[in-house]
Order: C-alpha cells, then sequence, then structure tokens
C-alpha cells in the first residue's frame, strides 16, 4: 500500500472512528462552556458599570436641585 493509499484510507475511516468523533464532541463542549463563562462575566461587570454610572448621574440630577 502506498503512501496516499493510506492517507486516503485514513481520511474515510475518520468519519467512522467513534473514538476520535468523542474526543472532537468533547473538545468542542468545553470551548463553547469557556467562552459562555466570559461572556457571562462581561456581561455581569458592564451591567454593574451602567448601574454604577446611572447612580452617579442621578446623585448629580438630585443635587442640582
Amino acid at each position: 500500500m502506498s503512501k496516499s493509499s493510506r492517507e486516503e484510507g485514513s481520511w474515510l475511516d475518520d468519519a467512522f472512528d467513534e473514538n476520535k468523533a468523542k474526543a472532537e464532541l468533547e473538545r468542542a463542549q468545553g470551548g463553547s462552556t469557556k467562552a459562555a463563562g466570559c461572556g457571562c462575566v462581561v456581561v455581569v461587570v458592564a451591567l454593574v458599570c451602567l448601574l454604577v454610572f446611572t447612580l452617579v448621574s442621578g446623585v448629580g440630577i438630585l443635587s442640582s436641585l
């Protein structure tokens, strides 16, 4: 068997390799979980900053009355 036919056979067998598919699925799920966690942290920080800005603006408006 030549090198190119071995590579071609390996490429064709990849679709039916359950262990490789399972490893790819676990890797994909782990990455999305980390991204979702980072996104949540960014949203919480943005909301806290918005709340602080709103409170400071409200105090400024009330003090000018």
